[in-house]
């Protein structure tokens, strides 16, 4: 007889993270997707408590968010936008449905919490600093969750995206379309980075589905790249040259921009390493 799989509510589940983790452990779990084909909106508590109480699961994932940074931007400081509403009012609103359910919550958060401008690699205990309004509405968010909610999970990623083939456009096939353009950049030379491969974090979720780590986890790979190095290596995968791409400098681009990118995200994943121990996945950032 076949084991009955077990209930995992999710936010946000039909986006390009959480296709990933319904794609590479549906087979393991049963997924209730709180979104609006099933009548759920984050920011109606009601419409949540309709879904939640219509099954018996212990875990939730949140990743419903505004991601749009630029657009974000443009409501800055603006609490009655949207950015602000689903990113934090809604957090909240998932926070309190976790707390009358007793269930666990591993909530997804970013490498932006951080201003950039450290030259060491980002630990979870570093302050955080954000210096733009998606950034600071998922600072907010991550202090409701770590306050309210202390033996939550808080998943930091960074630059997510799929090894494979995908529909939903992520950091690596921009810059892939970008290069088969024939568009040479200027790509960033002092920008650093490191990322998220989707089918890399599918094991880390589900630890942490079955292990349910309290606290903050840096939720990255090793490897770390800047914009030209990852241009570099993407047009070495797609058999073009790599002698013509152009290179620029974050920190000139920051004097004059609106939204400035943070120069540095190189987070620490060893705090996670050491916790996984031998689940910690290979790393393979091709």
């Amino acid at each position: 007889m076949e084991k009955e799989k077990a209930i995992v509510f999710g936010t946000g589940l039909s986006g390009l993270v959480g296709s990933a983790i319904i794609a590479g452990l549906s087979n393991k779990y049963e997924f209730v997707n709180l979104d609006l084909s099933r009548g759920v909106d984050i920011l109606d508590p009601s419409s949540i408590e309709k879904v939640l109480s219509s099954y018996q699961g212990k875990v939730l994932i949140h990743l419903a968010a505004f991601t749009d940074v630029n657009a974000a931007q443009q409501q800055d400081g603006d609490k009655s936008g949207s950015c602000w509403r689903v990113n934090v009012e809604g957090t909240a609103n998932i926070v309190k449905a976790c707390q009358q359910h007793q269930l666990h919550l591993i909530h997804f958060s970013t490498a932006y919490v951080f201003d950039g401008q450290q030259k060491t690699p980002y630990l979870e205990s570093d302050p955080v600093n954000p210096v733009d309004w998606y950034s600071k509405t998922k600072a907010e968010a991550e202090k409701i969750v770590s306050t309210q909610l202390p033996k939550a999970s808080i998943l930091r990623i960074s630059f997510p995206y799929s090894q494979q083939l995908s529909s939903r456009l992520d950091v690596w096939d921009k810059i892939a379309q970008t290069l088969k353009d024939g568009r040479t950049g200027p790509f960033f030379k002092d920008h650093f980075f490191t990322m998220t491969p989707l089918e890399w974090l599918v094991p880390v979720v589900d630890w942490a589905i079955e292990t349910q780590p309290a606290g903050i986890w840096h939720t990255t790979t090793d490897k770390v790249f800047s914009d030209l190095s990852l241009a570099k290596l993407i047009a070495n995968e797609l058999n073009l040259p790599t002698s013509s791409l152009q290179s620029s400098s974050v920190r000139e681009y920051n004097q004059k921009a609106e939204r400035p990118y943070q120069p540095y995200l190189v987070l620490d994943n060893q705090k996670l390493k050491k916790a996984m121990g031998p689940r910690f996945p290979q790393e393979n950032v091709t």
